[in-house]
């Protein structure tokens, strides 16, 4: 990592960070990135950070040339702009270009040269080519309620290799709310790092990953908004988006209706192992094919279904499901014999293609 020396005065304006937003802005990371649910200063410390960037350099090299890139221009206007705007009035940043409906081009205090805009479409990364930039920054590459929207990998990687200012040391910075476990947000880090380890690479990118905690920087909030949030996406059923809107925690986003709408990780997730209950029958629920799966349960005397494991077997039959998953595991834990067992599932399993990999 190359350390970088401010050269100029650090802006006058009454900017107070918490302790995670202030790591995010003093970070020399080639790569940094910052997680916290809704609220919390992600945007506004992705602006401080760039000023601060700047500051680390000569000022005959300023402005710095930076991207803000969203999903779409649309959302850069609905999200981006009110922060900006918010900085400009309340802690009297200076900003140019704010007076105009639809900016593309901002000035930051004379550090910054902030160009607004959207990757509504994947060739829209190619509007990197030519902008000479110094640093970039996703804005919420994340979507909140689906899979299908979002900024593109793509977009990051033909920034990141767009980034060429003379004279400045190259930034990147990604703003999200928590991710789906599975975007590519959540597994960039180890990504890069299997890369710079696979290919034996003397520099390698630095990434550090910043998560906010959701209650940091709850004083500049209105009362109650934590609350709130949580209360009315629990109404409608989106237990995922308090996990990751208001809890900050990474989760899977729903998708559709849920099956089952009163589910909830708090109330039905065992907080330890589940010992198994001696004398009580087990059930073991199958969904057949070649992926087939066996979910292994128990009925408590007191009404509560326990659920002990998930088996999922890939292109194999529920016979060598049986055989080579389930068995085993049954014997591992001594209630293979003692147990009497009932299974349940589609009667489709009685045809061999569904049951037996080696004859289908």
């Amino acid at each position: 990592m190359t350390t970088l020396t401010a050269r100029a005065p650090v802006l006058d304006v009454h900017y107070h960070a918490g302790p995670t937003c202030s790591d995010f802005i003093e970070s020399l990371a080639d790569l940094a990135m910052l997680e916290g649910p809704r609220g919390t200063g992600k945007s506004t410390a992705a602006v401080y950070r760039l000023i601060r960037w700047a500051e680390r350099h000569a000022p005959h090299l300023w402005p710095l040339r930076a991207a803000c890139v969203r999903d779409t221009y649309e959302n850069v206007l609905r999200s981006v702009l009110p922060t900006l705007r918010t900085e400009a009035q309340l802690r009297h940043l200076p900003i140019e270009g704010l007076g105009t409906k639809e900016p593309k081009v901002l000035n930051l205090a004379g550090r910054v040269e902030l160009q607004l805009f959207g990757m509504d479409t994947l060739p829209d990364a190619n509007r990197f080519q030519g902008l000479g930039l110094g640093a970039l920054w996703i804005e919420e590459p994340a979507p909140a309620a689906d899979l299908s929207s979002g900024v593109p990998p793509e977009a990051l990687a033909l920034g990141i290799t767009s980034l060429r200012q003379p004279g400045y040391m190259t930034m990147t910075q990604v703003t999200s709310n928590p991710p789906d476990e599975e975007h590519w947000v959540a597994t960039l880090p180890a990504t890069l790092a299997g890369i710079a380890a696979s290919l034996s690479l003397g520099v390698p990118l630095s990434v550090a990953t910043f998560f906010i905690h959701p209650e940091e920087n709850d004083e500049h909030l209105p009362i109650g908004y934590r609350d709130r949030n949580r209360e009315i996406l629990t109404a409608i059923g989106r237990d995922d988006l308090v996990q990751r809107l208001v809890e900050g925690r990474r989760g899977s986003v729903q998708l559709g209706t849920a099956v089952t709408p009163t589910y909830h990780p708090e109330t039905h997730v065992a907080k330890a192992s589940l010992v198994w209950l001696q004398g009580i029958p087990g059930v073991c629920g199958w969904d057949w094919g070649l992926n087939p799966t066996a979910i292994p349960c128990q009925l408590a005397p007191s009404g509560q279904l326990r659920v002990y494991a998930s088996h999922v077997g890939q292109n194999i039959g529920a016979e060598q499901l049986l055989v080579n998953i389930l068995l085993p595991w049954q014997r591992a834990r001594g209630i293979a014999r003692e147990t009497r067992w009932q299974d349940i599932g589609d009667p489709a399993g009685a045809t061999s293609e569904q049951a037996n990999s080696e004859d289908s």
